[in-house]
Formats: C-alpha cells, sequence, structure tokens
C-alpha cells in the first residue's frame, strides 16, 4: 500500500470537501484547523517509533477527525467525521484492520473518551496542540464566535473565560513529547486567563 499517496489523495478530499460545504460561521473549524492538527501528528509521530502503517493511521485520523463538522451540526460530529474515513479508505482498498485502527483514533477525541495506546495518544495531543501555543487566544475567540454562531446566542464573555480556563485546568497531555513540547505555554495561556478574569476585560480584543 502506497501510504504516502494515499495521504495525499486524503489531502485532496479534505480540501474539496471545506470547498464545497464552505460554512462561514465555523470560525475555529475551517481546513487551517485541520493542517495544524495533521503538522502537530507529524511532530509527535515523529518522536515514536512508529510502523509506515501506524504513521498513516494517526496521519489519516488527523485528516478526518474533524470533517464531521461540515455536516449536521455538532452532535455526532466524530461519528460523522470517522464514517466519512471509513468511505474514504474503503474505495481505496485500505485492509480493514487499518480503518479500525483510524476509526478508534478519531473516536478517542471525544470529549469523554481517554485515549487506549499511543496511536490515539498521539492525536489526541495533536488535537489539544493549540491549548499550548502562542496562537491559542486568537483560536479561543474563533471558537467562542462559532460557538455563538451555533447556539443563535450570545454567550457572556465572562462565562466563556471561565469555562476556557477550567478547560485548561483540567486538560492532559498524554504524551511525553506534547507535555515537554507544550505545557510552559500552556501555563502561560492559563495565567492569562486568570489575568483576564481578575480584570475583567473584554475576551475580543
Amino acid at each position: 500500500m502506497d501510504y504516502t499517496n494515499l495521504l495525499q489523495q486524503a489531502d485532496l478530499f479534505l480540501v474539496q470537501s471545506y470547498r464545497e460545504n464552505h460554512n462561514p460561521q465555523l470560525c475555529f473549524h475551517t481546513i487551517d484547523r485541520v493542517r495544524d492538527i495533521v503538522n502537530a501528528v507529524v511532530i509527535l509521530s515523529e518522536k515514536y517509533s512508529l510502523t509506515a502503517e501506524d504513521k498513516f493511521v494517526v496521519n489519516c485520523a488527523a485528516y478526518f477527525q474533524d470533517i464531521g463538522y461540515l455536516f449536521e451540526g455538532v452532535k455526532g460530529t466524530r461519528q460523522r467525521s470517522a464514517s466519512a474515513a471509513r468511505c474514504f479508505l474503503q474505495e481505496h482498498l485500505v485492509a480493514e484492520s487499518v480503518i479500525k485502527k483510524v476509526e478508534m483514533c478519531i473516536f478517542a477525541t471525544r470529549p469523554s473518551k481517554k485515549p487506549e495506546n499511543l496511536l490515539e495518544e498521539i492525536v489526541v495531543d495533536a488535537v489539544s496542540f493549540h491549548l499550548g501555543s502562542k496562537s491559542f487566544v486568537d483560536l479561543n475567540q474563533r471558537m467562542y464566535l462559532e460557538v455563538n454562531y451555533r447556539k443563535n446566542q450570545v454567550i457572556d464573555e465572562r462565562i466563556w473565560c471561565a469555562l476556557t480556563l477550567a478547560f485548561l485546568r483540567t486538560h492532559t497531555y498524554f504524551t511525553k513529547e506534547a507535555r515537554i513540547l507544550k505545557e510552559s505555554i500552556k501555563k502561560n495561556n492559563i495565567a492569562y486567563f486568570v489575568k483576564l478574569q481578575i480584570t475583567g476585560k473584554q475576551l475580543l480584543v
């Protein structure tokens, strides 16, 4: 199986999907978000001795794990993402064992789920890489706007700030490499939102 070519096909498929199903209300879940997750997976997977197949699994999961947001709202997002990945992989005659691993990596990104192996840990950490990035404040603002669009209401910024801070404080990176790369910056982001909460400044700048 030519996994390199198949990932190129996945990239083209995602670009076309986001173009054909463009939704201006998706301020956070964009094609740029997908590319950030893929890049994070590449960074993390290089730190571990993965087989060619397993590298494909985590990269493929990274490409597809957010695609469910393009269709029918938030509920059932991961199931739709996994289904889209399965259809794509079946069309390219990928082995069922590989498809199942991709699906499990996608399902592992559910908020209530914990990863059960290294591959799932890599994908889950890649999805939350932005929590430990200097661009988190901007990305969080994008998520705030997207949630407002979805709920068709304006969430009080103080409530959003409190929710963001609680999420950052309870979040855990599972791989050692993600902790090394991201924990210190995540602590800086926590400090920023603590200050924001204390001063009462507006979230959107």
